[in-house]
């Protein structure tokens, strides 16, 4: 009896190992989703609009034909998948003419290879594109148009 007690308890142990670990990577892989998804958005408000959102509330519509605002093309807008309201950072650039998007990754993921670095910015953006892990140990993936 202790011998199946035993077994059952290594092979659980292993199977939570094994799911804690995937969990950070899902989330990892469902935020650069999200910022693919969000990058066709604003391609497609930029098409209508001539120019990006200065906010990624679905009510921003600067610059738009009435009736048109960021909801038109995504109602809503993702959110990070840690959930309690947690955004992704925007930052609108050049007088709404390019922007910055950024998403915090909770690992060391091969999507940093081809991200923005902070040498690589727009000029005058001032969110941190570095994708070295900050204190809390998020690494950040940045793009823009």
């Amino acid at each position: 009896m202790l011998v199946v007690i035993a077994i059952i308890s290594v092979l659980t142990t292993v199977t939570i190992v094994s799911i804690s670990g995937a969990t950070p990577q899902a989330r990892d892989a469902e935020r650069v989703t999200d910022l693919a998804q969000i990058q066709l958005m604003l391609e497609e408000y930029y098409n209508s609009c001539r120019q990006y959102p200065s906010t990624l509330a679905v009510t921003a519509n600067n610059g738009c034909p009435t009736g048109v605002s960021l909801a038109t093309f995504l109602d809503p807008v993702p959110q990070d998948p840690v959930g309690s309201g947690v955004n992704y950072d925007y930052e609108a650039l050049s007088s709404n003419m390019a922007y910055l998007l950024r998403a915090r990754l909770e690992q060391n993921h091969h999507v940093l290879a081809s991200d923005l670095t902070n040498a690589q910015r727009p000029a005058g953006a001032s969110l941190d594109c570095d994708r070295e892990p900050h204190t809390d140990d998020r690494h950040d993936y940045c793009v823009k148009p």
